[in-house]
């Protein structure tokens, strides 16, 4: 019986390799005796050397365990089960081995000479660091990753594949931006060879955009009486070879004071540059872009990358003078400390770019809204704005800042938010940090919520045909106290105060082109997962500038329009993302797809915390809705509600307004002439 077993396995076995005189040998030796104990052992024998000639030599096996006929006939079963008699296999197997990462491709196998694609993600606070690709154990990386998209694409399948991804972990907190330097004692000066000098040092390579002219300024803290002379140069590089220098002139305001130099440089094809530091002082230097404020190189201890800092705008207001840095922790407290009382009436006279009727209205708006919510933990009051569209950034913007700052006890408010689309048309520097210095100045930057919008991200430079880059972004959408994610645009607030979370969520990214399409990758999709999971008892906001749906919401605004815009343009994932919402708001299970096509299981089965509503602007008009058996959102108005209030002050909208989490309901007051308040229904 034994004989006729073994040899029907031969049958399976006959291409296979390895030696059965070793230890397979030895197995069947004593399988063939324990079976056999009747026959003499030269037939035992001969029955053995005629099995190993048939079999063959296990040496060529793939697998590591050629030690029986088990593994031999596995590796058959594996390949394809049963090819024999030297025909090409039909299928490759896939084999994705992902550590802090993930695939978008969980196929097992691949058919012979075809195409293969996968994306690669790294999970939610790592990065991707390595990614290895073999083909029939050749190492196949070079052609078939390519970093810049996250891709893996094999044209053609001739071997058993294996993908392998490492992500590692993001630093936390903020990355170290001090300068590195690249030699002290030296500075930098006429030619290519540095200049000794004790006091200075001079930075390695910074790369930089060679298509465009720009003009740089160059700050230190103090200048404290040291000359720079003919040592303050800017070199310029291209491919690592110097090309020629600039001058950086140089003069002090002060001796305590900034300091400060300003050269244009026609960069040609330039893509690197050097420049002398201050060795005292590099920790405090940077280099900037005269107009746009954007840091090209910037110290560890740069207080604010944006504007303020570089224009010298106090705390008080207003640019120049003394010159003082205007620092966020000094800011936020300076209002703080206004609101330790329950706020200050507003006297009309105060705000001259304001009709008296507008700051009396807003008043009782105001107090309207306090005398229901104070001292109720169950409701969190809120302040919105949204669709300001450069609005907020003049001297009526200002006022109607400094009229929210006056009247509020920020120690009573949850947050005041501002729901994107700060800027006019498109991405505009100047716009967004004239609203932060008249932000600045009134709300605590501890209440603040800054969300970008479609106008904001826009690149101004190409009519809205790109976005601008997250780094551009981050001076102006600054939340302090949100965990980011690795991500500007989706982040999370915590206020244990109300205990509520904020998720702000966004559908302007797109990692594959610069154009606008709304989508969700895989990397926001793991946070949102995340956060809609996490038992951690806040019930739950959700922020985002472009609404769930816009079509169909019930709108007291004579000017609306069934508009008909979803969150995410691919209609599968967009009722995939609205059935999780449904799932969290009713507490069952389900699976979410995202733009990308990857699966996110989850179970808000025993989640404890409320999903409350979720806010949103974009649409310009006042709208509401509740998703089928799911969230309400609302969707408020913008600054100038339509075009016929375009120049009358009680166009300048924004809302109070709370959320009633006990009986489930919102209340609202909207700030301009006309609008009663608002109470729906948000179960």
């Amino acid at each position: 019986m034994a004989e006729q077993i073994l040899q029907g396995s031969v049958k399976t076995v006959q291409t296979l390799s390895g030696s059965l005189r070793t230890g397979a040998g030895i197995a069947i030796d004593s399988t063939l005796t324990r079976a056999g104990q009747a026959a003499d052992a030269k037939a035992a024998g001969d029955r053995l050397a005629a099995l190993s000639e048939a079999i063959g030599d296990l040496s060529g096996l793939n697998t590591g365990d050629k030690s029986s006929l088990v593994a031999a006939i596995n590796e058959v079963l594996a390949s394809g089960g049963g090819e024999s008699g030297g025909e090409e296999p039909t299928s490759y197997t896939v084999k994705n081995q992902m550590t802090n990462a993930s695939t978008n491709n969980t196929i097992p196998r691949v058919s012979a000479g075809a195409s293969y694609t996968s994306k690669l993600t790294a999970a939610d606070g790592y990065v991707i660091s390595a990614v290895t690709v073999t083909m029939g154990g050749t190492d196949i990386t070079a052609t078939a990753w390519d970093a810049e998209t996250s891709k893996v694409t094999i044209a053609s399948v001739t071997g058993d594949v294996v993908i392998t991804c490492t992500g590692t972990a993001q630093s936390s907190g903020p990355a170290d931006t001090s300068p590195v330097i690249e030699q002290s004692g030296y500075a930098l000066g006429a030619g290519a060879a540095p200049a000794a000098k004790d006091w200075a040092c001079y930075t390695v390579a910074y790369p930089v955009d060679g298509s465009v002219n720009l003009t740089l300024k160059y700050h230190l803290p103090n200048y404290d009486g040291i000359s720079l002379s003919n040592n303050n140069k800017l070199h310029a590089f291209l491919s690592g070879e110097y090309v020629t220098y600039y001058t950086m002139s140089f003069a002090a305001s002060s001796s305590d004071g900034e300091s400060s130099s300003k050269t244009e440089i026609r960069y040609g094809t330039y893509d690197a540059l050097k420049f002398t530091l201050v060795e005292a002082y590099k920790d405090d230097s940077y280099l900037y872009i005269d107009g746009t404020g954007e840091i090209i190189f910037a110290g560890k201890n740069t207080k604010y990358y944006g504007m303020s800092n570089i224009d010298g705008t106090i705390a008080g207001g207003g640019s120049g003078g003394s010159n003082t840095a205007n620092i966020a922790a000094e800011v936020d407290n300076a209002v703080m400390m206004l609101s330790m009382t329950t706020g200050e009436t507003a006297v009309a006279s105060d705000y001259s770019n304001l009709a008296e009727d507008y700051v009396t209205m807003v008043q009782t708006n105001y107090d309207a809204m306090m005398a229901e919510c104070l001292g109720d933990f169950n409701k969190i009051p809120l302040i919105i704005h949204t669709d300001q569209h450069g609005k907020m950034s003049n001297a009526t913007g200002a006022d109607i800042l400094k009229l929210i700052g006056t009247i509020t006890n920020w120690y009573e408010i949850g947050k005041c938010i501002n729901l994107g689309d700060t800027c006019g048309n498109t991405f505009t520097a100047s716009t967004l940090q004239s609203y932060l210095d008249n932000a600045a100045d009134y709300i605590p930057l501890s209440k603040r919520v800054e969300v970008y919008g479609n106008h904001d991200i826009w690149d101004s430079d190409d009519s809205r045909k790109y976005t601008v880059s997250q780094k551009r972004l981050s001076p102006y959408f600054k939340n302090i106290y949100a965990r980011r994610h690795g991500n500007n645009g989706y982040f999370t607030i915590l206020d244990d105060y109300f205990n509520v979370k904020y998720l702000v969520i966004n559908n302007m990214e797109y990692p594959d082109t610069n154009y606008g399409q709304n989508r969700m990758t895989t990397a926001q999709a793991n946070f949102l997962v995340s956060e809609l999971s996490a038992n951690d008892g806040y019930d739950i906001i959700i922020l985002s500038h472009i609404p769930f749906t816009a079509s169909g919401l019930t709108s007291r605004d004579p000017d609306y329009y069934d508009f008909s815009e979803n969150f995410l343009y691919d209609t599968t994932a967009n009722a995939s993302l609205q059935a999780m919402l449904s799932a969290r708001k009713n507490h069952s299970s389900g699976t979410f797809t995202d733009s990308e096509g990857v699966d996110h299981a989850y179970d808000f089965s025993n989640v404890s915390g409320k999903l409350l509503m979720s806010l949103h602007g974009h649409e310009h008009w006042e709208g509401y809705t509740t998703l089928e058996n799911s969230i309400t959102e609302f969707v408020f108005a913008s600054v100038n509600a339509s075009s016929e209030l375009e120049n009358r002050t009680e166009s300048t909208t924004f809302y109070f307004g709370y959320i009633d989490r006990e009986n489930m309901k919102f209340k609202c007051w909207r700030n301009e002439s006309g609008y009663d308040a608002l109470e729906i229904s948000i179960a």
